[in-house]
């Protein structure tokens, strides 16, 4: 009966490969950590190679030729801990998969960074980190998913430039880094768990991305500079009780934004935060909020024609309408 099992486990994950490379939508479902159960390497089209070959290296460069290594499924086996930097750098292969059990901690920089064949993957549990770059320029990247909650920091550029349309950051996550969705011109929508650890959105984090909603989390503090600039942001709105209290300069540059409601907790705005906003046509501000200053440039030739500036406001900088 275990072998049957076994059998049936690997003759289906044999089926999604080969039902991805005739052109199905089998493959835009990420790979499951249950989906492979062993070392073992399994022939389609090409071959199925383990992270654990000793000759794993050799094989590799073998198969990353465009007339071969689009049809390769590499399995990364159970006790590697860390991916190395630029490891598999522009290979040109549809999948990634994790043995069960995985003690993955580590994605370095640029892992799998320029891998433009790659569709989806699933990120192990066990994962903490993910390094700058770690997946940026794989232009067919369409679905990210983590298998559990351990990861706290999403790197610099981490999917920059990939097609993700839509991402679920897990709760675990305390910081998205500069550029980490940046230019991600499929991704619209961003959502986030119900408890959430993250307090900072990076520098450019969703910078010049098709994001056009999105909640941000009671948790937040920071909203660094660049963050959401030349988004399309149709809508953006703040959780109750929300904790931030910083936004960076050119935070909202040049984006869709039609109207905006900030949460008291607001105490300091970055040049130039508003502007070129020309649909921003609504601002509000918190009752009790204690800005104090409202910087350079905060709404230069943004598009609406009044704003009730806040009582404790004390000085407006050059240029600031």
């Amino acid at each position: 009966m275990k072998k049957c099992k076994i059998v049936r486990a690997v003759s289906a994950l044999v089926w999604g490969v080969l039902s991805a490379l005739s052109g199905t939508e089998a493959m835009q479902q990420p790979y499951r950590e249950e989906s492979v159960l062993s070392r073992s390497a399994v022939a389609f089209e090409g071959r199925m190679i383990t992270y654990s070959d000793p000759k794993f290296r050799e094989i590799l460069q073998k198969t990353t030729k465009p007339s071969d290594s689009h049809r390769q499924l590499f399995i990364i086996s159970a006790d590697v801990k860390e991916m190395p930097e630029w490891y598999f750098h522009g290979c040109r292969f549809l999948g990634i998969a994790f043995e069960l059990n995985s003690q993955l901690q580590v994605v370095r920089e640029s892992t799998f960074a320029s891998c433009t064949w790659l569709r989806s993957i699933c990120i192990p549990s066990g994962v903490e980190e993910l390094g700058k770059d770690c997946f940026a320029f794989c232009n067919q990247l369409a679905s990210v998913t983590f298998a559990g909650s351990s990861v706290r920091i999403l790197g610099e550029g981490a999917f920059s430039r990939s097609a993700l349309p839509l991402v679920v950051i897990p709760e675990s996550v305390e910081e998205i880094g500069k550029n980490c969705f940046a230019h991600c011109v499929s991704l619209s929508v961003v959502l986030f768990g119900a408890d959430p650890r993250l307090h900072t959105l990076g520098e450019g984090a969703f910078a010049r991305s098709a994001l056009s909603r999105i909640v941000v989390p009671w948790s937040v503090e920071i909203i660094g500079d660049y963050c959401f600039e030349n988004c399309v942001l149709a809508n953006l709105t703040f959780e109750p009780d929300s904790r931030l209290w910083s936004v960076g300069t050119h935070a909202f540059a040049s984006s869709g934004l039609p109207s905006i409601a900030f949460p008291e907790s607001v105490e300091s705005f970055g040049e130039c935060c508003f502007s070129d906003c020309s649909s921003l046509l609504s601002i509000t501000f918190g009752q009790s909020v204690h800005l104090l200053t409202m910087g350079d440039g905060m709404f230069a030739r943004s598009g609406f024609r009044s704003i009730m500036i806040p009582a404790h406001v004390v000085a407006l900088g050059k240029s600031c309408f």
